[in-house]
């Protein structure tokens, strides 16, 4: 552990007896505490996790990945540390290189460090399949043009700003919520390259389309509150247009004939009753923003 930034391990757990306590012992040489989330498993992770000298929170019951950060952060909060490192409890990241994240920390000034599978090209050890693959670029593009892997669970940040990217997302959605938050507040970011393993005994909980899915409806919820000028209001523009122009083919097929262009006129009625629904809630977003609300289900164990 870096003597001029001690830092703190947090990882959150669902259903990972089968891996966690390794986890928590080989992470323990470069940390000075390892915070475990047990996300409601009904397993013995939570357990193992406090016998393998971790501080445990427990959820009742499985809230999100979202949820489980939030617990997280505001326990690493009340530490003394310096800075916060997250990886996950399935030994795909490997704890030896939280030396190479804190370095880059150190040596660019930077707020947040995220280890990426995909800089530099990859490492020749990352065997992510294909499909996984294409979909973190997708999802990469979404969230942040200028991160080659939003959805990498291995980051570093500096404790003094967490509060100030607390996820509201409960579920996948969140690794790309903190991101998205970091950019508006003006945090820099870098990238560091990582191994990640992928033959590890209790893979992901959820399908890569699932998880996808997930991600995206809620980088999509996120901009429609962040940002209703650009998610609503360029509809709005464009919508108007439309209106504008079967209201001008209606008058002037009104003005030809006589008669009023039934269908001509439902098109524009329909088109501008949307472009009003569309303009107030750019101007008052009909999404409200939920209160950030530690979980109340939740007991902190201490080794």
């Amino acid at each position: 552990m870096s003597k001029e930034l001690p830092i703190v391990a947090i990882i959150p757990a669902y259903g990972e007896e089968a891996t966690i306590a390794k986890v928590i012992l080989e992470t323990q040489k470069y940390v000075s505490k390892v915070i475990v989330c047990d996300d409601g498993s009904k397993d013995m992770t939570g357990k193992v996790a406090a016998t393998s000298g971790a501080i445990v929170i427990n959820h009742k019951t499985n809230l999100g990945k979202g949820a489980t950060l939030r617990s997280l952060f505001v326990e690493a909060m009340k530490t003394k540390a310096k800075a916060v490192i997250t990886l996950d409890a399935d030994g795909q990241h490997d704890p030896k290189e939280i030396l190479r994240l804190v370095k880059a920390m150190q040596k660019n000034g930077a707020d947040i460090v995220v280890g990426s599978r995909f800089k530099n090209g990859g490492s020749p050890n990352n065997q992510m399949p294909i499909g996984r693959i294409l979909g973190n670029k997708l999802l990469s593009v979404l969230t942040d043009g200028g991160i080659s892997d939003t959805q990498s669970g291995f980051r570093l940040y500096r404790k003094n700003v967490l509060r100030s990217i607390m996820p509201r997302e409960t579920g996948m959605g969140a690794d790309s919520e903190i991101l998205m938050k970091a950019r508006e507040k003006g945090l820099r970011i870098i990238e560091v390259p990582i191994n990640v393993k992928y033959n590890v005994p209790n893979p992901s909980k959820k399908g890569p389309l699932a998880s996808a899915t997930e991600v995206v409806v809620s980088v999509i919820r996120y901009l429609s509150v962040r940002k209703p000028q650009l998610f609503y209001g360029v509809p709005a523009i464009e919508t108007f247009i439309v209106a504008l122009g079967f209201w001008t083919g209606t008058i002037q097929q009104l003005g030809k004939t006589g008669q009023i262009d039934v269908t001509l006129s439902l098109i524009a009625i329909a088109a501008t009753i949307v472009s009003l629904v569309l303009l107030t809630a750019t101007v008052i977003p009909w999404m409200r923003v939920r209160a950030v609300r530690v979980p109340s289900n939740i007991k902190t164990t201490k080794p």
